[in-house]
């Protein structure tokens, strides 16, 4: 029964741990965060895909989001006034 107890208590301690680049680019709201999040599951044993994906998490995705952005604007998806005040969004969490 004891150590059930210490089998838990270290399960609780090491998920949110193991899942720290997930939970990061959630938080920064990456642009890759389902990707990473399967990474994450299915490499992050390794301890290098652990890595890997705590780098990709901690990395500035507003050059994705802005490259994305570019796409649907060459696509005629979006006007130049949606275009310009999402750029605008983008690049001013950029700066804070």
């Amino acid at each position: 029964m004891d150590a059930l107890i210490v089998i838990a208590i270290l399960l609780l301690i090491f998920t949110p741990f193991y899942f720290l680049p997930t939970i990061i680019a959630i938080r920064k709201n990456h642009i890759e965060q389902t990707s990473i999040l399967l990474v994450n599951i299915f490499l992050g044993f390794t301890g290098a895909g652990w890595i890997i994906c705590l780098v990709w998490a901690l990395s500035d995705s507003s050059v994705s989001r802005l490259s994305s952005l570019d796409k649907l604007k060459e696509n005629d998806l979006l006007s130049n006034s949606e275009y310009e005040k999402k750029k605008e969004e983008i690049l001013r969490k950029k700066i804070k």
